[in-house]
């Protein structure tokens, strides 16, 4: 569940009746406006106002935490989310009238990146691309 001040909590519904925490409330880094769990039931996504998408490691549910940096593409609202059956693959839509394709395979993301710019990838070029992952040289 998101609320308004902008903290998730995720919740237990084994008992219909009674639902439970199952965390804290946790802060979402936004307003969140759309929400997509994977099929292996420990990721989820979560699209913003702000146009932002964050993915979500929740193994332990009672610790959710982000993985990586966030998704920018949108430049409005994210309203629909969703994780592809394998999981590597994550499709949202924005109020910005916009469908993205987001690939979650870091290698297969890399391998693509060499491709598209002839095998000279420099740092500030993977900063652009890949966020605070890491450099190393991956186009050698």
């Amino acid at each position: 569940m998101a609320t308004a001040d902008g903290t998730l909590r995720l919740w237990t519904v084994a008992r219909a009746a009674h639902p439970r925490p199952l965390s804290p409330p946790t802060d979402s880094a936004g307003l969140v406006s759309a929400l997509a769990f994977g099929p292996d039931g420990r990721t989820f996504a979560t699209g913003t106002t702000d146009g932002m998408i964050r993915l979500w490691d929740v193994t332990d549910p009672a610790r959710p935490s982000t993985t990586g940096d966030a998704l920018v593409g949108h430049t409005g609202a994210v309203d629909r989310a969703v994780l592809g059956p394998a999981g590597h693959t994550l499709a949202t839509s924005g109020v910005d009238g916009t469908i993205r394709l987001w690939d979650l395979d870091i290698d297969r993301v890399v391998h693509h990146i060499c491709d598209t710019t002839g095998n000279a990838l420099s740092r500030a070029q993977w900063r652009h691309r890949l966020g605070s992952l890491s450099y190393r040289p991956p186009c050698t």
